[in-house]
């Protein structure tokens, strides 16, 4: 079995432990789903006593930790997991998705470097070392935070937000200009409702590259990056498309090429004839633009535009 395999082979193999609860599916279904789940939570609880070790002794060598719970039962962590907080000064790698019911406080973060978090209750910045911070993809955690909070991060080289409205910026209404300080960003993605950011300016002059996983919003932060990728969350018009490109060209600075990744055939041809129109109609947020776009789908490149003499 799994276990038997786990009780023989980790105490070799442990500095690192990839922990992933999809082992549920391992379970003999049974008609009765109190008796499935009951007995889904004894076979995971055994398993993990066991890669933990007596109280926690195989943990003090962990280098990557990665817990994710399923999603028809985000509480079972808090109901399985033997905690010994304080017994992880190694780990670098932290992956923490779809829990709901496990506190964080009192966990031995202070080395992580890489950082994912999804669907995550009880999450606070204060229990990293956000100084080293090299990778962090923060999405769907409460409570909300300040963005701010990623300028004590000087050594995030990539950022990923999967949700921008769950972070909050200061100032009345949420419309002060905000200054976020990242010196060493080089890769920032951005989800969710990225207008809810207009204000925001991102001062990362390393920055290479912006990508935006999104529809259309009525605004999108400020950054400087050479390349920046679109991929709407789903169909745009005509209309909503060619006013989502003004932002971009308004905001992005030294821009020089544009991708498009679109999957949705028609979706392919609306950005295609929103850039050709603006070109035609001579659209004054393309004055002294030089640029690239190219428009990808399906991992094909089925179109490309020239604007400028770049």
């Amino acid at each position: 079995s799994i276990l038997e395999v786990v009780k023989k082979e980790v105490p070799r193999f442990g500095d690192v432990i990839d922990l992933a609860i999809d082992i549920i599916d391992r379970v003999d279904w049974v008609d009765d789903d109190d008796a499935f789940f009951a007995r889904r939570l004894d076979k995971l609880e055994a398993m993990a006593h066991v890669l933990a070790g007596n109280q926690g002794v195989h943990m003090c060598r962990w280098r990557s930790f990665r817990l994710s719970s399923p999603e028809d039962d985000p509480f079972i962590l808090g109901k399985i997991w033997p905690f010994y907080s304080d017994s992880m000064p190694r780990l670098e790698t932290f992956v923490f998705k779809n829990s709901v019911s496990v506190d964080l406080f009192g966990f031995d973060l202070s080395n992580v470097r890489h950082l994912t978090l999804h669907h995550t209750e009880q999450f606070h910045w204060a229990f990293f070392s956000r100084h080293l911070l090299t990778t962090a993809v923060v999405g769907c955690c409460s409570p909300p935070s300040d963005l701010r909070i990623f300028s004590g991060c000087g050594a995030l080289q990539e950022l990923t937000i999967v949700d921008a409205e769950q972070f909050w910026v200061s100032g009345p209404q949420a419309t002060m200009a905000v200054d976020v300080e990242l010196p060493s960003l080089r890769k920032l993605t951005l989800g969710g409702r990225v207008g809810t950011l207009k204000f925001v300016t991102f001062k990362s002059p390393c920055l290479e590259s912006l990508t935006l996983l999104c529809g259309r919003e009525d605004g999108i932060p400020k950054v400087r990056a050479r390349l920046v990728e679109w991929i709407p969350d789903g169909v745009e018009n005509l209309e909503s498309t060619v006013e989502f490109l003004r932002y971009l060209f308004g905001e992005v600075r030294e821009m020089e090429e544009l991708v498009f990744r679109c999957e949705e055939a028609e979706m392919v041809s609306i950005a295609g004839r929103a850039v050709r129109e603006m070109i035609a109609q001579q659209d004054s947020s393309l004055v002294d633009t030089s640029l690239v776009i190219r428009i990808v789908s399906g991992g094909l490149m089925v179109d490309v535009i020239q604007i400028g003499n770049n």
